[in-house]
């Protein structure tokens, strides 16, 4: 027979030795570093930081920084933004071709994106509520059920807002037809 499970139970050892007190840190002074072909020591900001203090030796912090897309001095310029001409605005209130030519939309931002029926029917549980207190809403569990963050109800109340006139609340997608059996 093999042994039983208390006394492999007793030999097993399951605590660790206790250490009593830390070894103490040493504290490394660094040693001024002398480049070659010079005999003083490379003056060193303590205040500055390390790549700071690499290009004011004339030193590469790192090699692979001179190349690739990441590089911080060769980023390329940016684009020089100018106004389109006037004929390009006259089409379609010009909106579509300021799109193509990457300049800001003339009416501002964006429009938010239009809400479910769902979130507006629990929004407006919510703003009937509390009013317009996010972080009240934000606590509320029973209102607030899938538990949507300060920031996700504020960007929810801006879209509640801007289509407060509207039924229904409308998808941002086509809504496929139901058929019928």
């Amino acid at each position: 027979m093999g042994s039983s499970r208390k006394a492999k139970h007793r030999r097993k050892n399951t605590h660790t030795t206790v250490k009593v007190g830390l070894r103490k840190k040493q504290v490394k002074t660094p040693r001024a570093t002398v480049l070659p072909g010079t005999d003083t020591p490379a003056p060193w900001s303590e205040t500055s930081t390390r790549r700071a203090n690499y290009a004011a030796l004339g030193l590469a912090e790192n090699a692979n920084d001179q190349h690739g897309r990441h590089n911080p001095v060769r980023k390329p310029p940016a684009p020089v933004v100018s106004e389109p001409p006037v004929g390009a605005l006259a089409v379609t209130d010009g909106e579509a071709m300021r799109q193509v030519l990457g300049l800001p939309l003339a009416r501002g931002v964006r429009p938010p994106r239009q809400l479910t029926a769902t979130q507006t029917r629990v929004l407006a549980a919510l703003v009937a509520a509390h009013g317009s207190d996010v972080e009240a809403m934000a606590r509320d569990r029973k209102l607030n059920a899938l538990q949507h963050t300060p920031g996700t109800l504020r960007v929810m109340l801006t879209a509640f807002t801007a289509y407060a006139g509207k039924s229904g609340g409308g998808h941002g997608f086509r809504a496929p037809v139901k058929r019928t059996g």
